[in-house]
C-alpha cells in the first residue's frame, strides 16, 4: 500500500526558541524580544533565524501567534507603559494608558469631580450610623452589683442625634434605671430626673388588658417603668430603643443643664406571661457640665444578662 506524507496537520510546541534547533512550518516557540515575551509560529523552515527584532516579526520565517506587551501594555497599539506596584491600569480620555495608585485604608474608587478619570477617596458619610460605644453583662448571679457604664464620645459637631439599643435580662421583675455621667466619670444621682410613660399590658392568664400612664418628677434617675400593679413575679426582660440629641432645647446636651431622652420600651415578665409596650420620655435639669455617658442599673441588682449599644447619626 502506498504511503503519502501530508506533513504537519497541527501546531507543534517547541518551547523556548534556540538558535541551534532546526524548525519547520507550524512549529510554535516562545521568544523574548527586548524584555517582551511573545509566541510565534514558523511559516518556513529555519535554524538560526530569530523570530523577531525590536518588536517586528521576522516575517520570512515567523509570524506572531500571541504578541506580548510590557506590564499593562496594549500590545500592537504601541502605547505600552510600566505599572508600579499596587497600581490599577486604565485608559484616560486622551486615549493613553496610565496607572492609578492605590488609595488609603477605607477609601473607595470613584469618578473624579471632572468626570474624566478615577480617584480613591473617603466616602461621604451622609446619614451614616456609627457605633460609638457598647457594654454587656453575661450570666451574672442574683444580687451582684452591676452598673453598666457606657461612655461614648459625644460631639454636637459630628453627630446630630444618638440612639441607644439594648436589652437587660433580669432575675426578677425589676425596673431598669438610667443616670447621666459627666466628664470625669461622676454619676449624677440628684433629684433632677423627670420621666413619664404611656403603656399597655396584656395578661395572658386572665386575658385582661390594662393601659395608662406612669411618671415621676424630681426622681433620682430615669426609670423605664410603665406597667400597672401586679407585675411583680417571675423574671423580666426589658428591651429598649432610646434617642437623645447632643443639644437640649435651644442650647445643649453639653454646657446646658437641660437634657432630654425619649424612645420605646418593651417588657416581658414570666409570671403571668405579661408583655408590656410603652413610650418613654425623660428630662434632666440639674447639671450644666459636659456629659460623657450613661449608667444603666436596677433597683435590686437583679441584672442577669445585658447588651447595650450606643450609636451616633452623623451629620
Amino acid at each position: 500500500m502506498a504511503t503519502i506524507d501530508i506533513g504537519k496537520i497541527s501546531f507543534v510546541n517547541k518551547g523556548t526558541w534556540s538558535n541551534s534547533t532546526a524548525y519547520t512550518e507550524r512549529d510554535v516557540v516562545q521568544y523574548t524580544d527586548n524584555g517582551v515575551l511573545s509566541s510565534y509560529v514558523a511559516v518556513a523552515s529555519s535554524t538560526t533565524q530569530a523570530p523577531s527584532t525590536s518588536g517586528t516579526a521576522n516575517s520570512s520565517f515567523w509570524a506572531f501567534l500571541a504578541k506580548g506587551g510590557a506590564d499593562g501594555a496594549a500590545g500592537a497599539s504601541g502605547d505600552s507603559f510600566n505599572l508600579s506596584n499596587n497600581q490599577i491600569p486604565f485608559k484616560n480620555n486622551s486615549g493613553s494608558l496610565t496607572g492609578l495608585s492605590i488609595g488609603s485604608a477605607n477609601q473607595v474608587l470613584r469618578v473624579n469631580s471632572s468626570a474624566n478619570g478615577y480617584e480613591f477617596a473617603t466616602p461621604s458619610s451622609g446619614a451614616e450610623i456609627v457605633k460609638i460605644g457598647e457594654a454587656s453583662v453575661s450570666n451574672a448571679s442574683s444580687g451582684a452589683t452591676y452598673d453598666i457604664d457606657i461612655d461614648p464620645s459625644y460631639s454636637g459637631t459630628t453627630y446630630y442625634q444618638y440612639m441607644i439599643v439594648g436589652h437587660m435580662d433580669l432575675h426578677n421583675s425589676d425596673v431598669v434605671r438610667i443616670r447621666l455621667r459627666e466628664n470625669g466619670g461622676s454619676t449624677l444621682a440628684g433629684s433632677s430626673y423627670d420621666h413619664a410613660t404611656n403603656f399597655a399590658t396584656v395578661n395572658r392568664v386572665s386575658g385582661g388588658i390594662s393601659d395608662g400612664g406612669n411618671g415621676q418628677a424630681n426622681d433620682t434617675s430615669w426609670k423605664l417603668q410603665g406597667w400597672a400593679t401586679g407585675l411583680n413575679q417571675g423574671r423580666a426582660t426589658t428591651n429598649f430603643v432610646l434617642y437623645h440629641l447632643p443639644f437640649g432645647y435651644g442650647s445643649g446636651w453639653s454646657n446646658n443643664s437641660y437634657k432630654h431622652m425619649w424612645g420605646m420600651v418593651s417588657v416581658w415578665a414570666d409570671g403571668n406571661y405579661q408583655p408590656t409596650m410603652m413610650a418613654f420620655n425623660g428630662t434632666y435639669d440639674g447639671n450644666a457640665n459636659q456629659m460623657q455617658g450613661m449608667r444603666f442599673f436596677t433597683n435590686t441588682n437583679s441584672t442577669k444578662n445585658a447588651e447595650i449599644k450606643y450609636y451616633g447619626f452623623k451629620k
